[in-house]
């Protein structure tokens, strides 16, 4: 036996050796390895979940999490067929007569490999890396089964799993390559046809071609093997003939998958997505109706109530019975214990029924609820985000415009009746509260549903201000749709606060146990039950009613133009304008909302209207840009050329500054800047010119052309630019940032000797303990002043930057002696000698100049020009 397998060494190859490697292969390891991988493939398909709000996926292998859990069983897989390829390959050539060779003996001699379980064990790596969704490595090796096998069986699987693999990767391109050369193959096995088909349904599936995903599926299904993938494959095409509106295909499918007997949750959805492939045309729904109820009065599918009430639904909206149908969705919402998916698509029937009734408030609070709920991989997932965050911002502004237009409402009150008004809302806000923690003991199978009542609650306090309760509207809305019943949204902590300037009061915390939380008891402006934190709201004088009107005005703007363009609604964008327009003909908003009604009208056919408008802009503003483009349609045709024109004349002007022609840059840049002050390439002439004018000029004059472009251009890149060149002036020529100090304390900086002084050291420095030397002046100010009471204290203004002040004196004379003494002084400095530090008086406007400044050797040009005198 030694002798024997000593010379089965797979450097040999003869027939014993080769019996020997296939065996050792086939029944030890490549067996354990396969068998691995088979536990691997059953555990996913034991934990797989399916989610029957979509249309199922052809196969279960697409869920990365299960990938990860089944990758000890894939690794062992990949190390057992690994171990086949390295110890048991045979590659060396077989001896035999070379004279005399048949065409089949010369076929043999030139195998690559001689071992017949390599390829198999090849194609179990590859689909053992594609089961954890190690796709990069699955396709390398998918390629090399395709290229060296010699099994052409296994060539066929290679390119089934590499065109799977390319599906999972989004690679549709080159999937469809391999699922073409596949269908092409006349000698394809039986066996195989069916993953083929399965893959090419797979295919389009993923990208939502329904239509073309039947042929196939319908042909996996005709080769389908075993009942599991036949009921499956049975269901998928009733659900992509449901999506297709083929309402009797689909129906007679969910029927066939019924009768298969397949697991309880496949039949009960089959039963409930009959409900949702009837049609009207196909007869009475009384049947599917009494079905779904009696589905309800079923124990077992008490998890299950939400899917049955949407069924419900679905069959009300088949008839047209939209009422009915919105209560049914609501109680879908309500039953939903675990399945988030079908709650969310519950909220997005309802947002749908809403946005179609064009009530934007009711439809912006589901789909809000939608987004939060759905899952991100929900087909238009994004198209809804978008049009929820669109109608948020819509709903957000009419909120502002309610809330401020009550507000002004109650301003024109007296006291007594706003105070009366007031105590009414205090009662409201009490009596909800108190409503909640009644419902708080709800069983336990509504309280979910409670707690989340409660925030949608506190969004629309959040959003709409205190008011809430006094604005009919907003009232009605919050109240008789979010705190109803079936209201609801999303549990969670990101409840979004929309309008954060508007000032809410926060709902007592309840626990998940539903207990309440201990108020604080305080009183005043911060506390939701006195009088005094809604009272600072009412713009209770000119200066706020102006500020409320502003924020009505802005707010119907951004109304119109949500509608215009956002929501496409051009009669409500027309209203929004026209209001706008109605109520504040001298707002800022005024010209542009008439170029939009023109706009507007336009879209219309209202030839009337849009030529009113095109007229009054024409006539009342002859020289904005609208009236001159209303007048001469090539108005922006010629803008644009004028455009080009300066962008040459800019390209030209740096040509000269290139070429060292300063003085003419300089002159091209001053007529650009005359003619063009406001073009957006009017702060690049101000750079060319201010660096022409270095070339050709002192540090000093260089610099002040900086300054000047940064003053007249403050939000362009060009300024970031010349801070970077003003920066190294100063850094290079110190007198230069002397002199631009000097000129700043000047400008910020303003003598007042009658006012109140501090005596103050600022220093440069965070390493140093400023208490040691806060000690030294108190000291310094007992021994000096005891009579005096004297306030020291520190202060860290910036990084780098501690004071320390002393306050105060009555003026500048006496912070004067004060100075005097104390800079003669030397002791009391003893702990920051050696270190940068600066000692100066000033006067108390000066000082909150000066913090926010934050520059000591500012101010010290301004005191050292108007202090220092005081000193000697």
């Amino acid at each position: 036996m030694i002798v024997f397998f000593a010379g089965c060494s797979p450097e040999k190859n003869t027939s014993s050796t080769r019996v020997y490697h296939n065996l050792t292969s086939h029944y030890n390891i490549y067996f354990n390895g396969e068998q691995s991988f088979i536990k691997g493939v059953e555990r996913i398909d034991n934990s797989f979940q399916n989610n029957y709000t979509q249309i199922l996926s052809v196969f279960n292998y697409v869920d990365a999490d299960l990938a990860s859990q089944v990758k000890p069983q894939m690794d062992r897989a990949i190390q057992k067929a690994t171990k086949v390829i390295a110890l048991h390959s045979i590659k060396v050539k077989p001896e035999i007569d070379k004279e005399n060779l048949s065409e089949q003996d010369i076929e043999f001699l030139e195998q690559p490999e001689y071992n017949i379980w390599v390829d198999d064990s090849y194609l179990l790596i590859g689909k053992a890396q594609f089961y954890k969704h190690d796709f990069k490595a699955a396709q390398y090796t998918f390629k090399h089964v395709i290229k060296e096998a010699l099994d052409e069986d296994i060539r066929i699987q290679g390119n089934i799993w590499l065109a799977r693999t390319f599906c999972e990767t989004d690679n549709f391109n080159d999937a469809q390559k391999v699922l073409t050369v596949l269908t092409a193959n006349d000698t394809m096995p039986k066996k195989l046809i069916g993953d083929v088909s399965d893959t090419y349904a797979d295919f389009y599936l993923k990208q939502r071609n329904f239509k073309m995903a039947v042929p196939h599926l319908t042909k996996a299904l005709e080769y389908a093997g075993d009942k599991k993938n036949k009921t499956r494959y049975s269901f998928i095409l009733a659900q992509i003939q449901q999506e297709l509106e083929n309402f009797e295909d689909a129906s007679e499918l969910y029927r066939k998958v019924i009768k298969m007997n397949p697991p309880y949750e496949m039949a009960f959805n089959a039963k409930i997505n009959l409900a949702g492939a009837y049609d009207v045309s196909m007869g009475n729904s009384s049947e599917i109706v009494k079905e779904l109820n009696k589905m309800l009065k079923d124990d077992k599918n008490i998890d299950y109530h939400d899917q049955i009430y949407y069924a419900l639904a679905s069959v009300s909206m088949k008839e047209k019975k939209i009422e009915e149908a919105i209560e049914l969705y609501k109680q879908s919402v309500a039953g939903s214990i675990s399945n988030t998916n079908q709650k969310g698509l519950s909220y997005l029937r309802l947002a749908d029924i809403y946005f179609e009734r064009k009530d934007y408030k009711y439809s912006q609070a589901y789909y809000d609820s939608a987004v939060t709920t759905l899952d991100k991989s929900y087909p238009g997932y994004e198209l809804i985000a978008v049009k929820t965050n669109n109608l948020t911002r819509l709903v957000d502004n009419i909120l502002i415009v309610e809330m401020e237009d009550s507000l002004q409402i109650v301003a024109q009150m007296s006291e007594s009746e706003q105070k009366l008004l007031v105590n009414s809302i205090i009662q409201k806000v009490k009596e909800e509260e108190r409503r909640q923690k009644e419902a708080g003991t709800v069983d336990q199978y509504n309280r979910g549903q409670f707690y989340e009542d409660q925030r949608r609650f506190q969004n629309t306090l959040d959003r709409s201000g205190k008011w809430y309760f006094y604005n009919p509207e907003v009232l009605s809305f919050g109240r008789t749709e979010f705190m109803k019943k079936w209201g609801d949204r999303k549990l969670g902590d990101s409840w979004r606060r929309m309008n954060k300037n508007v000032i809410s009061f926060d709902m007592e915390a309840i626990s998940e146990e539903g207990s309440d939380s201990v108020t604080t008891g305080k009183t005043g402006i911060g506390d939701k039950y006195s009088v005094e934190f809604y009272m600072k709201d009412i713009p209770s004088n000119d200066s706020l009613l102006v500020l409320s009107h502003a924020r009505i005005a802005e707010a119907l703007y951004k109304i119109g133009g949500i509608y215009q363009t956002d929501m496409h609604n051009l009669l409500k964008a027309a209203e929004a304008y026209e209001e706008l327009n109605s109520r504040y003909p001298e707002s800022d908003f005024y010209l542009s909302s008439l170029y939009h009604l023109y706009e507007l009208f336009l879209q219309q056919s209202n030839y009337e209207k849009s030529n009113y408008y095109k007229n009054l802009i024409i006539d009342k503003y002859p020289d904005s840009e609208y009236a001159q483009f209303l007048s001469d349609p090539d108005f922006y045709k010629k803008l644009k050329e004028k455009q080009e024109k300066i962008k040459i004349f800019y390209e030209n002007t740096y040509i000269l500054y290139k070429e060292g022609k300063y003085n003419q840059v300089i002159d091209n840049c001053d007529e650009a800047l005359i003619n063009e002050k406001d073009h957006e390439l009017a702060p690049k002439f101000a750079l060319l010119r201010a660096m022409a004018i270095g070339n050709i000029t002192d540090e000093a004059t260089f610099k002040k052309a900086l300054v000047e472009l940064n003053k007249t251009y403050p939000q362009s890149e060009e300024k970031n630019r010349a801070d970077e060149l003003i920066a190294y002036l100063n850094q290079t020529y110190t007198v230069l940032k002397q002199e631009e100090e000097k000129q700043i304390a000047k400008e910020i900086f303003f003598i007042n000797e009658n006012q109140e002084h501090l005596f103050v050291l600022a220093l440069e420095s965070t390493d140093t303990d400023i208490n040691q030397i806060i000690f030294d002046i108190i000291n310094f100010n007992l021994d000096n002043f005891m009579n005096t009471t004297f306030k020291t204290e520190g202060e860290l203004l910036d990084d780098g930057l501690q004071i320390i002040s002393v306050r105060s004196f009555e003026n500048k004379a006496t912070a004067s002696e004060y100075f005097r003494l104390i800079n003669s002084n030397t002791d009391v400095f003893k702990t920051i000698e050696g270190m940068e530090y600066g000692l100066f008086i000033i006067s108390l406007d000066n000082f909150e100049t000066f913090k926010q400044n934050k520059s000591v050797s500012t101010y010290l040009k301004f005191f050292e020009e108007n202090y220092i005198p005081e000193k000697e």
